[in-house]
């Protein structure tokens, strides 16, 4: 089965935001990479592997600032940019990441570089409209400066644009003709994906990336043109799950990803060498076991929603965290009140800078930085808050599938999908709403719908409709 999703920017407020897309921001910054692609540094193997490694750390800053809304971490990273006379001088430079406004990053990359600002010129600002508080609580969670570029409404405008019934009857036309427009491609893409299923014998195949649909025909279109030159090197991907998103690699669940933004010589070097990461994958289930038995038997898994970490990277998170267990049991002893069994809980390790949190699902999610007397004491606290949220998932979640298949057979509906931070009982709120002003809401009828926290319509003619509409 082949799936494809397109997600804007999703944040965690009712929002209308306008920004750029991740295809704005790469033919704006289509100067530089040219200057510091790696292709280009073949015989260079010192000057490439540091422009490969600041590439994907680039990569990452923008893929959050664009798409999930983020405000990464300040960051220094050097370059090696490529000068024409004398051949074979580069120029090292480093580009500070230090701006949360895209349009600024862009251009800071770019002068950086001595490289001309033009095409940053065209970047809008990506200011956002925010149209209503949730609670007070949420406005306070976020960190310093973060309302800097929210323009307040009035409320005579809030309640306008919250009112969905007004909102579709104004949007809804618009978005069934983008849909039917892009038919052609939809069908395109379905035929591709069939063939290289059968062709590569794949497991599955998945786009897990902010650009629109024609990006992902063309990757389709690239990926079968490279198996038609290297029919031998495809053998590789029998049997396996292929995603094309943001990154090259093979991920934590095994699944090879390609990154949609890069040259078909990376994707067929990554392609070549992906049996090597089956050792790292074997290890990852004992990492796993070993960690859960010391921390009295804790079910280590992967988070429900979100981005994967990749194998190797993944792999080192755990160790990490399972050192750090093993010196502290060396030298201290658990909390009294920690529980002597932790099978029920589930605890999901992640990268050193992500946070110390319970998930509205039930999750501990854990940095693998974290002071084990800090994660320990945690547990303590909210162990059997976590035990219930993972109880009433199980419960929500069937019942969420449910009202959904019903929804979309109801509205002839062409997809209903959610955001990744909509949780079970927020999108079940939706949907009984939604069945409850069928009548009213008919405008929804045949359309492609994503529940957010926001009203948007995005490019391929996706209705973006906040849970808790009016």
């Amino acid at each position: 089965m082949c799936h494809f999703n397109i997600r804007n920017l999703r944040l965690p407020l009712v929002f209308q935001q306008r920004c750029v897309s991740s295809g704005d921001v790469s033919t704006a910054l289509r100067p530089f990479y040219f200057a510091v692609h790696p292709d280009f540094f073949g015989n260079h193997p010192r000057e490439k592997a540091v422009n490969e490694n600041s590439l994907k750390q680039l990569n990452g800053f923008l893929d959050g600032l664009v798409k999930r809304g983020q405000v990464p971490s300040v960051m220094n990273l050097k370059f090696f940019l490529r000068k024409k006379k004398p051949e074979n001088i580069f120029q090292p430079i480093t580009v500070k990441l230090n701006n949360k406004n895209i349009k600024s990053t862009v251009e800071s990359i770019l002068e950086a570089c001595d490289l001309p600002l033009d095409a940053a010129k065209n970047l809008k600002e990506n200011k956002v409209q925010m149209l209503k508080f949730q609670s007070a609580s949420y406005a306070e969670s976020f960190t310093p400066g973060f309302w800097d570029d929210v323009e307040f409404k009035t409320k005579k405008e809030q309640d306008g644009l919250a009112n969905l019934s007004r909102w579709l009857e104004a949007n809804a036309k618009k978005s069934k003709e983008v849909l039917r427009a892009g038919q052609a491609v939809r069908d395109e893409i379905k035929q591709l994906s069939d063939e290289l299923l059968k062709e590569l014998k794949l497991k599955d195949l998945k786009w897990e990336c902010g650009w629109n649909t024609e990006h992902f025909k063309g990757c389709l279109r690239s990926l079968k043109c490279l198996a038609s030159h290297h029919p031998s090197a495809m053998t590789a991907l029998e049997n396996r799950s292929l995603v094309i998103g943001s990154e090259t690699g093979v991920n934590q669940f095994g699944h090879v990803s390609l990154n949609s933004g890069e040259v078909r010589h990376n994707w067929l070097e990554l392609i070549q060498n992906v049996g090597r990461y089956d050792g790292v994958l074997s290890r990852i289930p004992s990492c796993e076991k070993g960690l859960s038995r010391a921390l009295r038997d804790i079910k280590v898994t992967r988070r429900r929603f979100g981005p994967s970490l990749l194998a190797e990277e993944y792999e080192s998170q755990l160790k990490r965290l399972l050192t750090a267990i093993g010196d502290f049991k060396c030298r201290r002893t658990f909390p009294s009140g920690l529980p002597c069994d932790l099978s029920s809980l589930q605890l999901v390790v992640e990268t050193a800078a992500g946070p110390l949190m319970l998930t509205p699902t039930g999750q501990i999610i854990t940095p693998s930085s974290s002071p084990v007397s800090l994660l320990a004491n945690f547990i303590v606290e909210n162990h059997l808050k976590a035990l219930d949220l993972l109880n009433l998932y199980e419960v929500e979640h069937k019942e969420e599938e449910e009202l959904r298949s019903e929804c979309i057979e109801m509205f002839g509906l062409f997809s209903l999908i959610k955001d990744d931070n909509i949780t079970p009982r927020q999108m079940i709120e939706f949907l009984k709403n939604l069945k409850d002003n069928a009548d009213a809401l008919f405008n929804i009828r045949g359309t492609k719908v994503c529940v957010t926290n926001y009203y948007s319509v995005l490019a391929d003619g996706e209705l973006c409709i906040p849970w808790n509409f009016h």
